[in-house]
């Protein structure tokens, strides 16, 4: 009598296991068929799709089962990826990592036969030691390319723009140092790359601009004045002032949680009689 209690309790509390499961089962079921992204599953030998969630509809156009059979139209389109993927799944494997893996794709739409671009992040998971499953999830990033190549685009356009005015143009961080400037701001400054090298990193001191000079600058940048203001440039291999610039500013821009400052400078020595000024001083 006994026994057989234990044995009702034993059942009684293996199908309520059974049901939470089930449960689970169904939560994780869920939760993968209405997410935005494609989860699948890959067997890690033969290299074929086991699961695909329904969104790959939504964003190829194909049905879950029409991607397990894998259409010899995308065969060709996608299998660049295993190339791409083999010596790092390979390497991968054979250190028994379970690192996270990246690689970005071009997959045709179904029906529209627009390329979809695609980020895949895999992983590989391992059974008894040996691999057993690559599970990961296929992000559609269409809309981020095209933005990324727009801003390219944009970006190319202003530097070709920006290389044309009469102002040299020039991009600094909190300190005075140079992040990026425009040719017109190498030939203000008559900056001998071939001495200090690489403008970037540069202080506007050590590319020529006086001490009091930067102090000026800073000050207007601090305050956001954005009147005209002029400094003095002295050369940085012979020493000797050689130009007066007119200088612009704006207060402090925030790019990229990051505080950058604009600064414009125009050579107007010639207009301001500045040579006669210096030869007086002499």
């Amino acid at each position: 009598m006994t026994n057989l209690k234990e044995i009702e309790k034993y059942t009684a509390k293996l199908n309520t296991l059974e049901e939470k499961l089930a449960d689970t089962n169904d939560k994780l079921l869920f939760i993968a068929e209405n997410m935005m992204d494609i989860l699948w599953m890959v067997d890690a030998n033969t290299r074929k799709f086991e699961y695909i969630s329904p969104s790959v509809e939504r964003i190829l156009g194909y049905t879950p089962e029409e991607m397990l059979t894998l259409p010899q139209s995308l065969k060709a389109r996608i299998s660049y990826v295993d190339i791409d993927l083999k010596k790092t799944i390979e390497e991968t494997i054979r250190c028994k990592s379970n690192d996270i893996m990246s690689v970005e794709v071009e997959i045709p739409h179904k029906v529209t036969k627009r390329d979809i671009s695609l980020e895949f992040i895999l992983r590989i998971t391992y059974k008894n030691d040996l691999p057993y499953k690559i599970i990961g999830v296929s992000r559609d990033i269409t809309e981020r390319k095209l933005i990324e190549k727009k801003l390219r685009e944009s970006e190319e356009r202003f530097k070709r723009l920006a290389d044309l005015t009469t102002d040299g143009i020039a991009i600094c961080d909190t300190e005075l140092k140079v992040e990026d400037a425009n040719e017109t701001f190498f030939h203000v400054l008559e900056t001998p790359n071939k001495i200090l090298g690489p403008i970037k990193g540069n202080h506007l001191e050590e590319l020529g601009i006086t001490r009091s000079g930067c102090e000026k600058i800073m000050k207007a940048i601090e305050r956001d004045e954005k009147r005209k203001f002029t400094v003095e440039y002295c050369h940085p291999v012979n020493k000797e002032l050689c130009k007066l610039l007119y200088v612009r500013t704006k207060g402090y821009i925030e790019n990229s949680k990051k505080k950058i400052a604009i600064i414009l400078v125009r050579d107007v020595s010639f207009d301001l009689n500045y040579d006669k000024r210096v030869e007086r001083r002499k």
